[in-house]
């Protein structure tokens, strides 16, 4: 009875089988009848090749800077009591910007003049006494011992005035310092101090420049690269979408082994109203190429080739695409040379 189960599941199984295998030779069958697929052409943009000369770039970044410009601070350590400019104030050249507590630089003034005046009574003193010691030395009156003593405090009161002398005149230096003035007539352009903060020598109180002298963008390239680039060869300055076209103005050669050169470009105005400190992009001339120019987009790199996708003539009224294996002269922006 098991043995007669067993083989009513195998037959049902081969007929099964035999039926699907029936089923798919029967689509296989009615597939191969159908038509085949229409092709779809794509379409594509297409661009005219030519034949021209590209200067080829290399892209970097520059920072903006003032050709006069100068972040003020102060020479001496002291308590601001006023800054007297904000942001976007034109100065002249002289103005008061800021003001530093002066008080102990007086009282320090006071009490060195009371000093000199005690120590320039003492060196009179002492130097009628080293005159008529010297007298009664060369007359054999006194002892060469004793007329040595009275030399040395002679020249001892001498120094101290002339130490004290010399810390007056630097009070008084440091007491002008307290007044900080604007060392050239310009724009405000950051006021990074405040009434009552401490001020610093080195330690900048604000910044100023002079706009109307012009701007310059410094770009920091490879030393190797360096001689590449001359003044007055083309620059490109981008941000966004925006562009400006500018030239070289001079190339700093790196001060070191490993440092990195500096190329310099002159505008009359800030670039795209970037203020100072704020970077841009910027295209230099490498060298100029001759080839033929195409899109950069119609271009396919790899690691080690490079191709180009052309259009073969058209058949039947359809353009195929094909890649041709080319020679990448150089590029520039959106364009290359082959």
């Amino acid at each position: 009875m098991k043995k007669l189960k067993i083989l009513l599941v195998l037959i049902i199984a081969i007929i099964v089988v035999a039926f699907a295998v029936h089923l798919v030779k029967k689509k296989k069958e009615a597939l191969a009848k159908l038509p085949p697929p229409k092709v779809v052409p794509l379409p594509v943009e297409v661009a005219k090749v030519k034949w021209g000369k590209l200067a080829v770039t290399e892209h970097y970044l520059g920072e903006i800077r003032p050709v006069l410009g100068a972040k003020i601070s102060s020479r001496i350590s002291g308590y601001l009591l006023a800054v007297t400019k904000y942001e976007g104030d034109r100065v002249k050249k002289g103005e008061l910007l800021a003001r530093i507590d002066d008080k102990p630089i007086r009282a320090r003034i006071s009490a060195l003049k009371a000093q000199i005046e005690a120590a320039r009574t003492s060196f009179l003193t002492k130097k009628r006494i080293f005159e008529r010691d010297r007298i009664l030395y060369e007359n054999k009156a006194i002892s060469k011992e004793a007329f040595e003593i009275s030399e040395a405090a002679f020249k001892e009161a001498r120094a101290r005035l002339k130490t004290l002398e010399a810390e007056l005149s630097a009070a008084e230096n440091d007491l002008s310092y307290t007044a900080i003035r604007a060392p050239f007539s310009g724009v405000v352009t950051a006021r990074l101090k405040e009434p009552g903060e401490l001020a610093l020598p080195g330690v900048p109180i604000l910044a100023l420049e002079e706009p109307t002298k012009g701007y310059r963008v410094f770009v920091r390239v490879p030393q190797a690269k360096a001689a590449s680039f001359r003044p007055g060869a083309r620059a490109l300055l981008t941000e966004g979408e925006k562009r400006l076209s500018a030239s070289i103005f001079r190339v700093h050669p790196a001060v070191g082994p490993g440092e990195l050169a500096t190329v310099e470009i002159r505008l009359p105005s800030r670039p795209f109203g970037l203020p100072s400190g704020a970077r841009v992009g910027v295209d230099l001339t490498l060298k100029e190429v001759e080839g033929t120019l195409v899109p950069l987009r119609a271009l396919l790199e790899n690691v080690n080739e490079t191709y180009v996708f052309r259009v073969k003539p058209e058949k039947d009224g359809l353009g195929e695409i094909e890649a041709v294996k080319v020679e990448l002269l150089g590029r520039s922006g959106e364009e290359v040379a082959l």
